[in-house]
Parts: C-alpha cells; sequence; structure tokens
C-alpha cells in the first residue's frame, strides 16, 4: 500500500510505546519517592517526631528567636495539642 514500511512503522511505534512507559515509570517513581519523604519527615523512622528529631536540629533550622516564637504562640493553660506553624529561619 502506497510503498509504506510497516514492519518499520511496527518498531517505530513500539519504541515509542516502550519511551512512554518508561516515563509513566519514572513519573511514578518521582511520586513515590517525594510520598516517601512526606512520610519519612511527618513520621520519621515509623517513630514520633518527638522521639526522633530534638530541639538542636529546629534551633539550627529556624535560629534561637523559636524560643520566644513558640513561647507567645502556645498558650501554657492550654491541655490540648496545638499545631504551630515555623517559619524559614531569618537570614541577618
Amino acid at each position: 500500500l502506497g510503498g509504506h514500511d510497516y514492519p518499520g512503522n511496527m518498531r517505530e511505534l513500539e519504541n515509542l510505546v516502550e519511551k512512554v512507559m518508561k516515563a509513566r515509570e519514572e513519573q511514578a517513581g518521582t511520586g513515590r519517592r517525594q510520598l516517601n519523604r512526606l512520610f519519612d519527615t511527618v513520621i520519621p523512622r515509623d517513630e514520633p517526631q518527638e522521639r526522633v528529631f530534638n530541639v538542636f536540629q529546629f534551633l539550627n533550622n529556624h535560629g534561637f528567636g523559636l524560643i520566644d516564637g513558640l513561647a507567645e504562640s502556645i498558650d501554657a493553660a492550654e491541655k490540648r495539642h496545638c499545631l504551630v506553624y515555623l517559619a524559614p529561619k531569618k537570614d541577618g
């Protein structure tokens, strides 16, 4: 039919399908890696954060102003857990 090289075209199509499949696998791998990093941060070593991370890691990342910021943010009379958002340390 019109001198088309169908076996060659089939090889090109197979190569294209292979490239698409490889790209999808890489994307899925990236998503899994990102999800694993998230879980490693939220639940490091499958333990509560307070059992793995210590105050020095937070002081290094957020500076000594972290202590005053926490003292201002937390109501010591409140007997429930609270969520505190930490901003990155300001340079200077």
